[in-house]
């Protein structure tokens, strides 16, 4: 059986068993999982609801707002050029236009090109295709309009 603990919760005095999860103890503050995290006395904030906290008797639990999700930053290559993204998917006009004269892709005629990950194997032809990145993906870009000849 789990022993019940008295604590500071948002400075206020509570009583309950320990452990509890994070989404029970912004229950008891009156206030939505989805908006905030509880600050630990080590000033950790533990933002899954479903995160289990061991309390101790007499420790002060804060409340604090979720902070702002970071964009995930995602690296790939395209003709061995790196590029960096933090939009996914991203159609294959964009992906050719951000890498550009860099890969060796004349941006003036991008309609003659085809993509392939190299991974994968997968091609996309229509510029109008959307590709889902996933970092250290390798992406050839490939020329099928005509060559000049020098």
């Amino acid at each position: 059986m789990n022993e019940k603990i008295d604590f500071f919760l948002n400075g206020k005095p509570a009583s309950a068993e320990s452990p509890l999860s994070v989404r029970k103890l912004l229950e008891m503050a009156g206030v939505s999982p989805d908006a905030f995290c509880i600050e630990t006395p080590d000033n950790v904030l533990h933002c899954a609801p479903d995160q289990s906290i061991s309390l101790r008797s007499g420790d002060k639990l804060g409340i604090k707002r979720k902070p702002p999700a970071q964009p995930v930053r995602l690296h790939y290559k395209v003709n061995g050029e790196d590029q960096t993204t933090t939009t996914n998917p991203l159609s294959l006009e964009t992906i050719l236009r951000q890498a550009g004269a860099d890969a060796s892709i004349d941006a003036s005629d991008l309609g003659v090109y085809y993509l392939e990950n190299l991974a994968d194997g997968a091609k996309y032809e229509s510029l109008a295709d959307l590709i889902i990145i996933k970092d250290g993906d390798q992406f050839v870009a490939i020329h099928t309009g005509a060559t000049p000849v020098a």
